[in-house]
């Protein structure tokens, strides 16, 4: 006899008919900062000029990519839930004078 693992959280997208890539933007604390600050990553995903993507995969475990370049270390990394996600890269680009502008799904 075969189990089913049911989790509810799991097939909350479903539910809400939200997507599975969405495209987070960014943008400058203080514009008046330096560039280096935001550090390579940082400079173009705050002009737009590159696109940090959250998906979730098959094991329905979110993770991001960006459309241009290597994520940064730190966000190498899977999570459980996409609100936890979010705030580990609200954290991360917060010392990095940027802040998350949209999360387009």
């Amino acid at each position: 006899m075969s189990t089913l693992f049911h989790n509810n959280t799991s097939d909350e997208h479903i539910k809400t008919n939200r997507s599975e890539d969405r495209i987070i933007s960014f943008q400058l604390i203080d514009d008046n900062a330096s560039p280096h600050k935001t550090g390579l990553a940082g400079q173009a995903l705050a002009k737009g000029s590159n696109k940090m993507h959250a998906q979730r995969g098959p094991d329905f475990l979110w993770y991001v990519r960006l459309e241009a370049g290597t994520v940064p270390p730190a966000l190498q990394q899977r999570w459980t839930h996409f609100k936890r996600m979010v705030d580990d890269i609200e954290g991360y680009f917060k010392a990095r004078n940027m802040s998350i502008k949209t999360i387009e799904e």
